[in-house]
């Protein structure tokens, strides 16, 4: 009878620590997985505020990295594109891309 009561005591004591770490590990994966969710929720409010309020002139970055200058914004049948002219001194061109596809702008990426 006494070694039951031991093998009973010692089998919920080492449980209950096993537990806890269970708790721990679920509240650190909701945690990390929140913080991720509102960084990238943020970024993403960013970028289309961004999109929303270009104008001639801006100077921008695209998602692919291109760099370029906002010659013009027009409408199309399949939504907004944008015209741009490439910030490279020795290999200007022209480029009309969709509005979406505009991450940032130069000016507030260096702020």
């Amino acid at each position: 009878m006494n070694s039951f009561l031991c093998t009973v005591v010692s089998t919920s004591v080492t449980q209950l620590p096993a537990f806890w770490v269970f708790i721990f590990l679920i509240c650190a994966v909701v945690i990390s997985f929140g913080y991720i969710y509102t960084k990238q929720y943020l970024y993403r409010k960013k970028c289309i505020t961004t999109q929303n309020n270009l104008k001639v002139g801006d100077k921008i970055k695209t998602f692919s990295g291109i760099l370029g200058e906002v010659v013009k914004i027009s409408e199309t049948e399949s939504g907004r594109v944008v015209t741009i002219k490439n910030l490279e001194k020795e290999f200007s061109g022209y480029l009309t891309i969709d509005v979406l596809a505009v991450c940032a702008l130069i000016d507030e990426e260096n702020n």
